[in-house]
């Protein structure tokens, strides 16, 4: 079967969900609803506080996030990618014959600049949803991304006393 067979049978399931009674749809599904019934603000308004309500009393109708796998691995790569950086930066320092101070510098701010573009990249996709399933521990993991991911990758290979870990991105970007 197709990728849009499967998105269409995907689509009518959950269509058969809601008019079952058994699954509610997301908040981005019931706007889309609602614009294709053309509805009035005032019936918007009742349909989204009864979905709430309905919400709030049966958690089990509320449908699984599919998110939550995607914002898990978004979390970990945040990590892997911002402390990398760090570690590559810290075998540029603990290396013997070193880099200058400028290229040093240089590389200090371009590996903050990339970090911090991919924490937004990372908490964009993340926070991106209008899913209210999604953990608040993949959220708070992305957001300690950047705040944990530079102290581990500059302190872990002090403390290990190896620089295994950053040497070889440190060696393919010239910084060795």
């Amino acid at each position: 079967m197709t990728l849009w067979g499967r998105l269409l049978v995907a689509g009518l399931r959950s269509a058969q969900g809601w008019l079952q009674g058994t699954l509610l749809p997301y908040d981005y599904q019931l706007r889309k609803l609602m614009s294709a019934l053309d509805v009035t603000q005032e019936e918007a308004t009742a349909f989204r506080s009864a979905r709430s309500g309905l919400a709030a009393a049966h958690p089990k109708f509320m449908p699984s996030s599919r998110h939550r796998v995607r914002d898990w691995i978004a979390a970990f790569l945040v990590f892997a990618v911002i402390s990398t950086l760090a570690a590559a930066y810290t075998a540029a320092v603990q290396a013997d014959p070193g880099p200058s101070i400028l290229l040093l510098l240089g590389t200090a701010v371009a590996g903050l600049i990339l970090s911090v573009v991919v924490w937004a990249a990372g908490a964009v996709i993340v926070l991106s949803t209008d899913d209210p399933t999604v953990s608040e521990k993949a959220k708070f993991a992305t957001a300690f991304g950047l705040v944990g991911g530079l102290p581990a990758g500059l302190v872990l290979p002090w403390t290990f006393g190896t620089d295994a870990w950053g040497r070889w991105l440190a060696d393919s970007v010239g910084l060795l």
